[in-house]
């Protein structure tokens, strides 16, 4: 199959760059090409070379491909990648429950199935979005269990906590090393901004309790690490086979039960750490979380949307103006500073308003093109095509 993977921006090692990456490389190993888009393109387009698979940030690189699904990942990726690829199946993938740009499109794109990576986002389509059951597929987030595996066995007492964020809070942050310090347990943080590593398996393994939210939770357990789940949005404690499936529900966000830590609190949760509990959890994570039976699903659902047939979209005039204005807002925030990358998880909440506060602004789809010819940017070849949508 020719296989176009759409994602925000592929850039740092974060959540769903990660997962886009992974995707691509294994797809292509089991004989599939693939072809990825992305407004926003980092060094991490270099891990892709050796596998033969395309990145663009220009879908006009990609108009002679005759391109069999399109995997969308992101709103505003998948409006694109429709206004390149009319009449071609495709799949949407949702792996966040808050983020705007996890959403569905707000324009019926003739999406055949929607991907979920939790209970919660399925809960959320369907009752937000009224999208019908049979047309939501779970597929729980991935893990490459052929990376992460056990290379050693934790010590009886922890001697040393890892922080896994790359959204850590200075209070979250101030109340773990305050804990450390108190029961004399060493303290390494690695995330951005200022300590990414590529190789975290060795990390996690050299490690006896790892501090974490959403796929570090799921890494860490592959390991046989004791995990907590803590960060931005407050505790969920430590994971358990007695808790997994409750903690799951809200992708071990730290949102099931948001749990305020005190210093005190933080050590009674470490005290419970016990080396036979992630043990008991390995069988969900290689059922539900592995990452080569996730890539046989999403295949074989591929194939089953492919002989359905694409399902025709209705896009109505007027309607990709708030998309198509955040992206103008995206590529104005970043196109000669690539460093600010990082911040753009941070400050997605500003963005947003931006966007409302510049949606309002525009007087018509007129005001809209007279500004995208302006703008030297990836989307002034989408021009013409909006010229004949409005």
């Amino acid at each position: 199959m020719n296989i176009l993977i759409t994602v925000q921006k592929f850039s740092t090692l974060s959540g769903s760059e990660i997962f886009t990456r992974d995707l691509a490389i294994n797809l292509s190993k089991k004989g599939n090409n693939v072809f990825i888009y992305s407004p926003i393109i980092g060094d991490l387009s270099y891990s892709l070379k050796k596998y033969n698979i395309e990145i663009t940030d220009n879908l006009d690189n990609f108009k002679k491909v005759k391109i069999d699904i399109i995997h969308s990942q992101h709103n505003i990726t998948a409006i694109m990648a429709r206004s390149y690829f009319p009449n071609t199946p495709m799949v949407f993938m949702s792996h966040g429950f808050i983020p705007e740009i996890e959403q569905p499109p707000s324009v019926n794109l003739g999406i055949s199935k929607y991907i979920v990576t939790s209970d919660e986002i399925e809960n959320h389509y369907k009752n937000k979005y009224k999208i019908p059951k049979s047309n939501i597929i779970k597929i729980y987030n991935s893990v490459d269990l052929k990376r992460f595996k056990p290379t050693s066995i934790g010590n009886k007492i922890p001697k040393k906590v890892l922080v896994l964020s790359n959204h850590l809070d200075l209070n979250v942050e101030k109340v773990i090393k305050a804990a450390c310090k108190k029961i004399n347990i060493k303290y390494q943080h690695v995330g951005l901004p200022n300590n990414v590593k590529e190789n975290i398996v060795e990390q996690i393994n050299n490690s006896d309790i790892i501090i974490t939210l959403g796929r570090g939770v799921l890494e860490s357990l592959a390991c046989n690490r004791n995990v907590i789940v803590y960060d931005i949005f407050g505790a969920d404690g430590l994971v358990t086979i007695n808790n997994f499936n409750k903690i799951r529900y809200n992708n071990f966000s730290g949102r099931k039960y948001r749990l305020k830590y005190t210093e005190n609190d933080l050590i009674k949760e470490i005290k419970k750490y016990n080396n036979n509990n992630p043990k008991l959890i390995y069988k969900s994570i290689h059922q539900d979380h592995g990452l080569d039976n996730n890539i046989n699903k999403l295949i074989n659902l591929y194939g089953s949307v492919i002989k359905d047939g694409f399902k025709k979209s209705k896009i109505s005039s007027g309607e990709l103006l708030c998309e198509f204005q955040y992206l103008l807002n995206i590529t104005k925030k970043y196109e000669n500073n690539f460093s600010k990358l990082i911040e753009e998880d941070k400050h997605i909440k500003n963005l947003e308003k931006s966007l409302e506060v510049a949606h309002k602004e525009l007087q018509s789809s007129r005001d809209l093109i007279i500004q995208m010819k302006k703008k030297k940017c990836f989307f002034e070849l989408l021009t013409e095509k909006l010229k004949k949508i409005f």
